[in-house]
């Protein structure tokens, strides 16, 4: 996984830490809140209490004939001569007529309710209760909770009027009880929620920092690793290319050759593959690296041909001929019982197709299979115009080389017949370089020069031919 996504998952998890966490804690401070609230609405109300049970003893019995508003007149006549309510709301609320008179104020200034109803949350439960509806039953005397008055929220106790469906009312304003509370609340909400937030940044600079150096740790010791990995492939990959090559010349050496035939035909179908690019998407570098050394195993299977055929140096009889052209299918059977040992690979495939079917022609015309056109693997029609090129510029025992401009024409005449047209059509745009490998390679001969089998099989196997092929 990449580092950035590494340190999105960090981020992304710390973040749910950080909102769980400072989701919990306001919850926990809400909660307290409202706990602590709702015990000094009970002390304010026990408060009014007390002042409601005064007011109440001096108001006498006489209170159950009088209407409402010669009570709420009484009651101003109290307060005014007594500090008995300091800041406290005093008022009678009146049941048939829905008003709540303030005692403080005199009977003609009304208090509205809204709706034509008091609605009081019960401290206790919690529930909204209308003052209606708990004066109508008789048996209830007494009610402590919290109200709107004139818009303005109170702490307030309710006590029923003996004989009557009015009650007293006393209370005081919620801020007035809770101000202090409150804002030290508000502090430590604030602490708190920096509190958590500085926390958080912490544990995610922590977080981040660690996984960095296991990061940069890591990315070390991949490194390394990597680095063993490129050494020890490099030396699998010359092993492999050194038997490789070396297997190759074993065959070759058996022929009556120079020693440059699997050198010329490996760079002849590198010029070809390159110019054929343009056209098929498959010939991309590692393909052409593949077929640059399965090249040199398309003709492996000389090695079980008779001497006697094989080095002949006259002209072939049809027997000899039939048996001449099993090499592509003995070639294709070792390649195949080596492919069935080690498992499925690009390059063994590559190789034996090479060497079953770079004999095969367009046409059908071919051996062994008679296969034509497409159905011949690319790779083979490409070693078949390299292999007749090499062939016919080539000196043997038996014959002399032929000129490049008339190996040229032939097989330019070999197009939709022997070859492949789009083959011999990148061949006809890259003559000049088939030329130039060729005139190099034998630049280095003597005319009459044949190097022994096993001194040519030495010098490949000293030279480690793996570096040049793939060069």
């Amino acid at each position: 996984m990449h580092l950035r996504n590494r340190w999105l998952i960090v981020v992304l998890i710390c973040g749910i830490q950080l909102i769980a966490a400072l989701g919990m804690i306001w919850y926990q401070l809400l909660s307290f809140e409202h706990t602590t609230i709702s015990c000094l609405g009970n002390q304010s109300a026990l408060h009014s209490q007390t002042i409601a049970k005064v007011v109440l003893e001096q108001l006498g019995i006489r209170e159950a004939v009088r209407p409402t508003t010669d009570v709420a007149v009484e009651l101003r006549q109290i307060l005014e001569h007594s500090t008995l309510a300091g800041d406290r709301f005093v008022g009678v609320f009146d049941l048939a007529s829905n008003q709540l008179f303030d005692a403080r104020l005199g009977p003609t200034n009304q208090v509205p309710t809204a709706g034509h109803s008091l609605d009081i949350v019960d401290l206790e439960t919690e529930e909204q209760i209308s003052v209606n509806e708990w004066l109508s039953i008789p048996s209830l005397r007494f009610l402590k909770g919290s109200v709107q008055i004139g818009g303005v929220s109170y702490f307030v106790v309710i006590n029923r009027l003996r004989n009557s469906n009015n009650a007293l009312i006393v209370g005081q304003v919620e801020t007035d009880v809770t101000s202090r509370f409150s804002s030290w609340m508000n502090i430590a909400k604030v602490v708190c929620f920096n509190g958590v937030l500085l926390l958080g940044f912490m544990t995610l600079f922590l977080i981040t920092s660690i996984l960095q150096k296991f990061e940069n740790r890591l990315a070390k010791f991949h490194l390394q690793l990597q680095d063993m990995v490129e050494v020890r492939t490099s030396e699998l990959s010359k092993t492999k290319n050194g038997v490789i090559f070396g297997l190759a010349k074993l065959a070759e050496s058996r022929d009556n050759d120079t020693g440059d035939h699997l050198d010329r035909i490996r760079s002849y179908v590198v010029l070809l593959a390159r110019e054929m690019q343009s056209s098929y998407r498959e010939l991309d570098e590692q393909y052409i690296r593949n077929l640059a050394l399965a090249s040199s195993l398309h003709d492996i299977g000389k090695v079980g041909i008779p001497d006697a055929v094989l080095l002949k140096p006259g002209r072939l009889t049809d027997l000899e001929r039939k048996i001449m052209q099993f090499h592509t299918t003995i070639g294709f059977d070792c390649l195949e019982a080596i492919s069935d040992r080690i498992g499925s690979d690009e390059f063994l495939n590559m190789a034996r197709d090479i060497a079953k079917f770079h004999h095969e022609r367009w046409d059908g015309k071919g051996y062994p299979d008679g296969v034509f056109g497409k159905d011949i693997p690319l790779s083979a029609r490409i070693v078949s115009v390299a292999d007749v090129y090499d062939a016919l510029t080539s000196r043997r025992p038996y014959k002399e080389p032929m000129s490049h401009e008339k190996s040229t024409e032939i097989i330019i005449s070999g197009a939709g017949s022997q070859f492949d047209p789009e083959v011999v059509e990148a061949f006809k745009k890259i003559e000049r370089q088939f030329k130039k490998v060729m005139t190099s390679c034998q630049s280095q001969l003597d005319d009459n020069a044949i190097i022994p089998a096993i001194a040519r099989l030495q010098d490949a196997l000293q030279a480690g031919a793996t570096d040049e092929l793939l060069a």
